[in-house]
C-alpha cells in the first residue's frame, strides 16, 4: 500500500499538477502572434474565448505529452520547490512553446503547486483571473511569464 501511495504521490500528481497550467500557458503563447503581444506591459494577450475555449477541455486534457519529476531545495532537500518538465513528448502542445525541458515549474499566479488542493487552487484561481502569471526556474534563474485576458 505504502508503494501505491508513493507512486501516485511522485508519478502521477506531478503530472497532473505541473502541468495543467504549464500547457495552458504554452497553448497561448504558442498561439499568440508577436502582433497580440503587449510589449510594454510585458503580457502576452488572449482573449476570453480562447481562455475559456482551454479551460473547458478540463486539467486532464493537459496530462498528456510532457513527464515531470518533484524538485526539493538544494540546502535541506526536503522543502518541496516545484515541478522539474523532465521530457516534452513530440506531439505534445509544449513542443516548440515557452516551457522547456529542464524548466522548473515554481508556481502559477502565485500558488504552489505541489499537493492536490493547492494544484486546485491554482485552476481555479486561474480560471477566473484577468492575468494569469507562471513562474519557472530555468538554469538557476527565476522568470516570469505574464498572460493578459483581454476584451475584444
Amino acid at each position: 500500500m505504502k508503494s501505491l501511495i508513493r507512486s501516485i504521490y511522485t508519478q502521477i500528481l506531478p503530472l497532473a499538477y505541473g502541468v495543467i497550467l504549464l500547457q495552458f500557458s504554452d497553448v497561448y503563447a504558442q498561439n499568440t502572434s508577436p502582433a497580440t503581444q503587449n510589449k510594454t506591459a510585458n503580457c502576452i494577450e488572449i482573449t476570453p474565448s480562447e481562455k475559456a475555449q482551454f479551460f473547458k477541455k478540463g486539467p486532464q486534457a493537459l496530462i498528456a505529452g510532457v513527464r515531470v519529476l518533484p524538485v526539493f531545495k538544494e540546502e535541506d532537500r526536503k522543502r518541496f520547490l516545484g515541478f522539474k518538465i523532465d521530457q516534452i513528448l513530440d506531439d505534445s502542445i509544449l513542443k516548440g512553446g515557452i516551457i522547456k525541458e529542464g524548466d522548473v515549474i515554481l508556481n502559477v499566479n502565485g500558488e504552489p503547486i505541489g499537493r492536490p488542493e493547492h494544484f486546485m487552487k491554482a485552476w481555479d484561481t486561474a480560471k477566473k483571473a484577468k492575468k494569469i502569471t507562471l513562474e519557472i526556474q530555468r538554469d538557476s534563474e527565476k522568470q516570469s511569464y505574464h498572460w493578459c485576458i483581454i476584451e475584444q
